[in-house]
């Protein structure tokens, strides 16, 4: 079965999505993945780097949070 003038089949574009189905729930959650990105670049800015303006305010928000509700 052709789709919209498509090249290629439904089996193949099933075939061709699978393995994002696949993947999916081996990643780990996307709070710990933003996470341990923003530790990252927290500590590279505590190191000197210099970061966009837009990530700095994004790391910025993200660290009042963290003060706000502290794990205790």
């Amino acid at each position: 079965m052709r789709l919209h003038g498509n090249n290629l089949t439904l089996k193949e574009m099933n075939y061709s999505t699978e393995y994002k189905r696949l993947r999916e729930p081996e990643y780990p959650k996307i709070g710990d993945q933003l996470d341990a990105l923003l530790k990252h670049l927290n500590y590279r800015r505590t190191q000197g780097d210099q970061l966009v303006q837009e990530l700095d305010d994004i790391i910025g928000d993200w660290l009042n949070v963290k003060s706000k509700y502290p794990k205790d």
